[in-house]
């Protein structure tokens, strides 16, 4: 049942310390809409979703479920095309997943903590992997990356905002599960978990390592609501 498929995946990527550098399960051709992971990758994760929650509905477990069952093509057709990559490329992949899906995990728990939970980041959440893997799918394509904004100036400007909203944090802290004192140790775990993220990216030179942080500063900046400029 393709409701069941869903509601199981979305589970599966909501449960603390997950470790989803092996999806949980295949998607299948329902799933998919009837199409391969890689028919769904090319339609593209918007195009993808939008189809989704035209047959499913506007609901939170189909955004969720469209989110989560993206990612998992995503990262079953990253896999297929692993020999694309270098054997130095390639033993880099599950450290800088896992890094990235650390950074991810404390950006988005920090965020939850900040606006007390809700149900919009159950689809935040879902679409952890598909975030980390599009990073994983840049890394072979030769288009310039640009430097990202400062790291530093980002996460600076988010351990403002956690700090000006600390009384709010512990407010919200019975609903989101998050105490402004998680959230502040989370928040300075972000700057090793990055320095770890660009050296697993070494392989993949200085491109690699410029899509690297400029995906951190990304989730940082839209995970806090943070204005790093």
């Amino acid at each position: 049942m393709p409701g069941l498929t869903i509601c199981l995946l979305g589970m599966a990527l909501l449960q603390p310390g997950y470790e989803p550098v092996a999806p949980p399960q295949t998607p299948t051709s329902e799933d998919l809409l009837g199409m391969t992971p890689l028919e769904a990758v090319l339609l593209g994760r918007k195009a993808f979703m939008d189809r989704f929650i035209e047959k499913h509905g506007p609901s939170t477990p189909a955004l969720s479920g469209a989110e989560a069952i993206y990612g998992q093509a995503l990262y079953l057709v990253n896999e297929q095309r692993a020999d694309r990559f270098t054997a130095a490329e390639r033993a880099a992949l599950p450290l800088l997943r896992r890094t990235l899906d650390d950074v991810f995990e404390a950006t988005t728990t920090v965020g939850r903590g900040m606006t007390g939970g809700g149900t919009m980041w159950n689809s935040i959440i879902s679409g952890g992997v598909a975030s980390r893997e599009e990073v994983i799918q840049e890394l072979r394509n030769t288009k310039r990356v640009r430097p990202a904004v400062a790291f530093a100036r980002a996460h600076a400007a988010g351990l403002a905002r956690i700090r000006s909203s600390v009384a709010d944090i512990d407010d919200m802290a019975e609903s989101s599960n998050v105490t402004s004192a998680q959230a502040l140790a989370l928040w300075g775990r972000i700057p090793g978990l990055r320095q770890r993220a660009l050296k697993a990216a070494e392989p993949f030179g200085l491109r690699g390592r410029r899509l690297v942080d400029a995906w951190v500063v990304q989730r940082i900046e839209l995970d806090t609501f943070a204005d790093s400029d």
